[in-house]
């Protein structure tokens, strides 16, 4: 066959764009016609303004879903074979009622991007960062990148922009790749603004309104003012929180340092990582116990410390991948890590071995006290990845087998997983694949 096609999903919603590309092997042809075997009913097809001479995957285009379920084909030809179109078949999912489901969902990912964001335009990144209220998990949050902070109250459904208020326009000015909720006030959320505004930005009011917390004796020598690499909140203590940076500490600091606040970021301290420590991007600082707190970054690995930061250890077999994996507490008190050589787990915090089998890039990461969940990520670069199906599951035992989880095809596995085990519905952050959920039972 002469031409690839690929598509950011194999699932979308009525209306929805999606980033189509085409790849022409072993011609020096590289032109290729498009057309729906549908007609116009199939929706349309169009050279993406975004994307139109994507070096490293040439021209991208954008596809418009009809505004009926089916399933409709695309058909493309290469200029040098016309003789050999390829059809490639595309569903048009009905959007989801809300948090009542029928027994025909169970087990099948839905799409619930937001139908007023359009992913095949700005940044690549889409839709990473989520959290859910802790009180009534029907609450969502999420951030698009460059677009702001968006919730919904009925598990998915349906969506609003919830950063309207004060500072509304410094939350869409980056990329939201970190975020956090206060257990004991679910009105109280952390997030940043990646690559737009540097700081911490801490919501009262369930996100409507915004400031930058960071006190000036952090951003006079954070780097880039505060460029936020993740923010980790206590479990045991919601007032306590450490930030890592997405850069290199300047001097008088060793290349890594963080921030720490034990009053809810009214008051900041900066802390030195280990002297051995080289500076990079995604340093993560996360909080496991009283005493027992976790370091991880693409450049140094995973080191824990059993003295809340006063000294650090290595642990040995971890690699950390650019975007760094999700952690889970199950309820044993077990710790579960993604990382690029796969899961690791730990009894106590302290001694941590890789699961066997468990894959590599492993980002998202959750548990509902039986069963583990996990999911490939990257690369996030647009379009992404071939398509692939990158969720997986096992029993939360450190001898379980994964076994891979039926999806559509995608070409960003899940960033971020999150679960609402009242429901029962399994979230996923895909980036530019937007986001989706998953009866379980």
């Amino acid at each position: 066959m002469a031409i690839e096609v690929e598509a950011t999903s194999s699932v979308v919603l009525p209306g929805q764009k999606i980033l189509l590309t085409a790849k022409v092997n072993g011609k020096a042809d590289e032109t290729v016609t498009w057309h729906l075997q549908e007609g116009s009913a199939g929706g349309s097809i169009a050279l993406s303004s975004t994307y139109p001479d994507a070096q490293h995957t040439g021209p991208q285009w954008v596809y418009t879903a009809p505004n009926t379920g089916g399933t409709y084909h695309i058909v493309s030809t290469a200029r040098a074979d016309p003789e050999h179109p390829v059809s490639t078949a595309l569903v048009v999912q009905e959007p989801v009622a809300g948090c009542a489901t029928n027994s025909s969902e169970t087990g099948v990912w839905k799409n619930i991007t937001p139908s007023q964001v359009d992913l095949t335009t700005g940044d690549f990144f889409g839709m990473q960062a989520m959290a859910l209220d802790p009180t009534d998990p029907s609450t969502v949050y999420v951030g698009r990148a460059m677009g702001g902070i968006y919730k919904s109250t009925d598990c998915g459904a349906s969506w609003v922009k919830i950063s309207t208020g004060r500072n509304a326009e410094a939350m869409s000015s980056g990329r939201s790749w970190t975020m956090v909720i206060d257990p004991s006030n679910p009105k109280v959320i952390y997030t940043n603004q990646g690559y737009g505004q540097s700081g911490l930005f801490k919501s009262t009011n369930g996100g409507v309104d915004w400031d930058q917390i960071l006190t000036p004796n952090i951003t006079s020598v954070a780097p880039y003012g505060g460029f936020i690499g993740a923010v980790s909140i206590d479990p045991d203590d919601a007032r306590h929180l450490l930030v890592g940076w997405h850069a290199e500490c300047p001097p008088p600091h060793p290349k890594v340092c963080y921030a720490e606040t034990t009053d809810g970021g009214d008051s900041w301290k900066m802390r030195d990582g280990d002297a051995s420590w080289q500076g990079s991007e995604g340093t993560r600082f996360q909080v496991l116990n009283a005493k027992t707190w976790i370091f991880s970054s693409e450049s140094n690995g995973l080191w824990r410390s059993v003295d809340r930061g006063a000294s650090w250890q290595r642990v040995l077999g971890a690699s950390i991948s650019h975007g760094v994996g999700q952690l889970y507490r199950s309820k044993d008190m077990e710790f579960y890590f993604g990382t690029a050589n796969g899961v690791m787990h730990s009894a106590d915090g302290a001694n941590w071995t890789t699961l066997p089998n468990s894959g590599n890039l492993i980002m998202g990461l959750i548990g509902d006290g039986k069963t583990l969940y996990i999911s490939r990520a990257y690369p996030s670069y647009s379009p992404g990845a071939a398509p692939y199906r990158p969720y997986f599951f096992a029993a939360e035992d450190p001898s379980a087998e994964f076994s891979a989880m039926d999806s559509p095809l995608m070409r960003n596995g899940g960033a971020e997983l999150h679960l609402d085990a009242t429901r029962h519905f399994l979230y996923s952050t895909n980036l530019n694949a937007g986001l989706w959920r998953v009866k379980l039972k």
